[in-house]
């Protein structure tokens, strides 16, 4: 029970205590369980697919970049590398130098499968940025999408299914974050102005995209992409795959064949039999016996 619950909703649901509308989002042992001191920022990887989490303020909050890949074989987020700019005093940042910098550097190394952003502030970057060939997806920042990023990034922690590395302002921002709860949802806050947190949101809004991400291999898409790629080639269609239609037919048949048997000796049922609606077909010895 615990494990399925957040802690506040813990302790106010099981143990019946009073709690706040916020706590701690992320407890110390999660973050020190789920880094990894040997895991470094990749410096690149052509064959390697990421998700980008922007995050961005030009006076007051920090800019970040985030980027994380899912690991198949450990089923497992991973951080693979991050950008986090901090203005200063009457000079806001330039999204240009910034920004828009790294997520080309990233899409020149990685196969950036998506970068997500809220479209507030960043429309004219993103547009420049679709236009240089990067796939930037909206993702506004309504309850619906604080509540997902949230979660997911809190469950991604508690169950030790994500991996960073060392990294000072990470740390910080990770255990600076509070957990805010309404009766509407939950989301990722921060308890002060001071206390920066825009690491943690970028991290949710890419792991979020990592864990959401239909893997190669799956679905229409991928099948008609191959198809396609196979025509352009000059070679023949994909071999149809019966593995669906057999076991439908299958079970088809196994279903058929249990209708018409008697319900009561399991014997086939040839001829005349009874109808007994929903008990089942019966011989006509067998019913009147």
């Amino acid at each position: 029970m615990r494990r399925a619950l957040r802690p506040n909703q813990f302790a106010r649901m099981i143990e019946n205590r009073f709690v706040r509308g916020e706590g701690d989002f992320l407890q110390e042992e999660w973050i020190e369980a789920c880094t990894n001191p040997e895991l470094r920022p990749s410096l690149g990887d052509p064959n390697l697919p990421i998700f980008l989490g922007i995050d961005a303020s030009t006076k007051h909050d920090w800019c970040a970049v985030v980027a994380t890949a899912y690991h198949d074989e450990s089923q497992k987020v991973r951080l693979v590398q991050h950008y986090v700019w901090k203005p200063m005093p009457g000079q806001p940042l330039d999204f240009t130098n910034t920004i828009e910098r790294a997520v080309l550097e990233l899409q020149d190394r990685f196969q950036v499968q998506g970068a997500f952003y809220d479209p507030w502030q960043l429309s004219a970057l993103a547009q420049r940025l679709t236009e240089a060939g990067v796939e930037m997806r909206e993702f506004p920042q309504t309850l619906g999408n604080l509540t997902a990023m949230g979660e997911n990034l809190l469950g991604l922690f508690k169950d030790r299914n994500i991996e960073i590395y060392e990294d000072g302002d990470l740390g910080q921002s990770l255990r600076n974050a509070v957990g805010v709860e309404s009766a509407r949802g939950f989301k990722i806050g921060k308890p002060s102005a001071g206390k920066k947190i825009d690491l943690v949101v970028a991290l949710a809004m890419s792991a979020l995209a990592a864990v959401r991400h239909e893997r190669d291999g799956w679905g229409l898409q991928e099948f008609y992409r191959e198809a396609a790629e196979r025509a352009a080639r000059g070679e023949p269609p994909l071999p149809r795959d019966t593995y669906l239609s057999d076991v439908y037919e299958g079970e088809r048949d196994r279903l058929a064949a249990i209708r018409n048997a008697c319900r009561k000796c399991g014997k086939p049922i040839i001829g005349t039999f009874v109808d007994a609606g929903p008990l089942g077909r019966f011989h006509k010895e067998c019913w009147s016996a």
